[in-house]
């Protein structure tokens, strides 16, 4: 079994070795106390650089990224998959807004901590709340997982 590895330069994110299965990173901690906003909204944008299978979501603290076959697979994680248009919790995948995210889209997560909601947007347009009733007491990551070797991503915001 190969070592999963990543690699992470002028903001591309690529899989550079490992299974054909997810391999999830987590990208910056959010947290209440170093928000330095009055609106306590996080987000992040990706844009889709190959016909990569790529998901992106929040994980909380007991999330475990060694063991967990990606984001949304437990209760830890919360998903948005652009390969199918379906968001994942606790290993549920349910239709949201879209078929699938295409190469050039501009895939954004935002994590309003007030309300806990998540929000996903394409292409500047939302595809709506996504999940809500997350505890508004707890830090959050950000996540990414990338499926294929030579998948890659490009984080243009965060």
């Amino acid at each position: 079994m190969n070592k999963e590895e990543l690699s992470f330069q002028n903001h591309i994110l690529k899989k550079i070795n490992g299974n054909y299965s997810h391999s999830s990173t987590a990208l910056k901690k959010i947290s209440k106390k170093n928000c330095d906003t009055n609106e306590n909204k996080f987000s992040i944008k990706i844009l889709k650089t190959k016909d990569s299978s790529i998901n992106i979501g929040l994980t909380d603290s007991n999330f475990d990224y060694l063991s967990s076959n990606y984001i949304g697979s437990n209760s830890h994680s919360w998903d948005f998959y652009c390969c199918n248009g379906r968001k994942y919790h606790n290993g549920v995948g349910i239709k949201f807004g879209t078929d699938r995210c295409e190469i050039n889209d501009v895939i954004s997560l935002k994590y309003d901590s007030k309300k806990g909601e998540i929000e996903i947007f394409k292409n500047n347009v939302s595809l709506g709340i996504m999940f809500n009733g997350l505890d508004t007491s707890k830090d959050y990551n950000f996540g990414i997982g990338l499926y294929d070797i030579n998948d890659e991503i490009q984080i243009i915001q965060n």
